[in-house]
């Protein structure tokens, strides 16, 4: 029986259905103190708790999304609570106010692309007693409800505490203050009128990386199911390279799936980590056939 593309490419997007649903739960994680647990569940009435009474970490990356209603990084006396929100897709949302550092210890790191959005009031440093950041590089994004005509130091005036924000400066290669950035060349604000952030002021750190492996679509220098998974999350309708588009011609579809799975395994891995995994070869079981007849009409 001859398997024509389109019936494999069928088979290959039921099985990619499957492994998404996995893997959209594996771009977020968690260590230690966080309450409630999972963050998967976590809506835009949610009171979320990130190191709440002892030690917690929240890490969103991989285009995965949070939402709640109010975050609390470092929320009681002797607590240390940290979120990283990393890659181009992944988002945190709050529907109400954020504190980096209640009574805690807390930091909010934003980088390689990934935004952070407050509807109410950002606090950094609720007592003001040092050792509460917000940490943003790589095209890191901070999203302010309020209207900061394009400054930074009005963007600043929205948030409470000591609104201690810091960016990465490469000539000391060390954390630095935002005020001591350059407009323009650091970073960037913008009022937004219109979209999902309209009404909100936009803060944004650096830039993206530019992609330099094929099929790396989340810049994370390997190419493995995280992008696969990204690719499958956002395919026809994305129209980014951090959504799956790699060949970037404005949309997702089976161009660059076969990029990615030509690609598949480039790059490095942390030592001891094995590519690929169960999964991701039987993903390419059944694309090499796939691949194979699309290079055979070339």
């Amino acid at each position: 029986m001859i398997v024509s593309i389109k019936q494999l490419a069928v088979v290959l997007a039921l099985v990619l259905v499957c492994i998404t649903a996995i893997q959209a739960r594996a771009a977020i994680s968690t260590t230690g103190d966080v309450a409630p647990a999972d963050p998967n569940t976590w809506d835009s009435n949610t009171y979320a708790y990130i190191g709440e009474s002892g030690n917690g970490t929240l890490e969103i990356g991989n285009g995965g999304s949070v939402s709640s209603l109010i975050g609390s990084i470092g929320h009681e006396s002797g607590s240390l609570g940290e979120v990283t929100v990393d890659g181009v897709g992944s988002t945190w949302t709050n529907d109400s106010s954020v504190y980096a550092r209640y009574y805690g210890s807390g930091t909010l790191n934003i980088i390689n692309g990934g935004i952070v959005s407050v509807a109410g009031e950002l606090t950094i440093d609720y007592n003001r007693n040092g050792g509460a950041f917000v940490n943003m590089s790589t095209g890191g994004m901070l999203a302010l409800s309020g209207d900061a005509d394009d400054s930074l130091i009005a963007f600043l005036g929205l948030i409470d505490g000591m609104a201690a924000i810091r960016y990465w400066d490469d000539s000391i290669s060390d954390w630095d203050d935002i005020t001591a950035a350059t407009y323009g060349e650091d970073y960037w604000v913008e009022y937004l009128s219109d979209g999902s952030l309209a009404g909100y002021t936009l803060l944004t750190v650096g830039v993206v990386p530019d992609p330099t492996i094929p099929g790396d679509v989340n810049l994370s220098g390997l190419v493995n199911d995280d992008d696969l998974s990204l690719l499958l999350a956002n395919w026809v309708i994305g129209d980014e390279w951090g959504e799956g588009d790699l060949n970037e011609n404005g949309t997702v579809n089976d161009d660059d799936l076969s990029l990615l799975l030509a690609n598949w395994g480039a790059g490095s891995s942390p030592a001891g980590e094995a590519v690929p995994e169960p999964a991701s070869a039987l993903i390419l079981l059944l694309g090499l056939p796939y691949l194979a007849r699309r290079r055979a009409r070339r």
